[in-house]
């Protein structure tokens, strides 16, 4: 980001194992908001090295989404805890 000064992006975090109108529970917030607080993570993490934050934002998208429908075991419970981002603008 710091060598595209006109990039953009979107932040988007997803969980997995919960119906796809619910968040997960984030331990730490002690709030169903583990979605955002995941996409959030990842937003602090590239503020704390010098990318400004007027260029970003992020949502928390809950199960919505999900990779994998049906989430029958571990690695497939996985793939649906995510941070996703999209380049809104180059």
């Amino acid at each position: 980001m710091k060598e595209h000064p006109g990039l953009r992006l979107e932040i988007d975090g997803f969980v997995c194992c919960m119906p796809e109108t619910m968040d997960g529970w984030d331990i730490e917030t002690k709030k169903q908001d583990l979605s955002v607080q995941r996409a959030k993570y990842v937003y602090d993490y590239l503020a704390r090295f010098g990318i400004d934050t007027s260029r970003m934002s992020y949502r928390g998208f809950g199960a919505h989404n999900k990779i994998v429908p049906h989430e029958e075991n571990q690695y497939l419970m996985e793939r649906n805890r995510r941070v996703e981002i999209k380049i809104l603008s180059w």
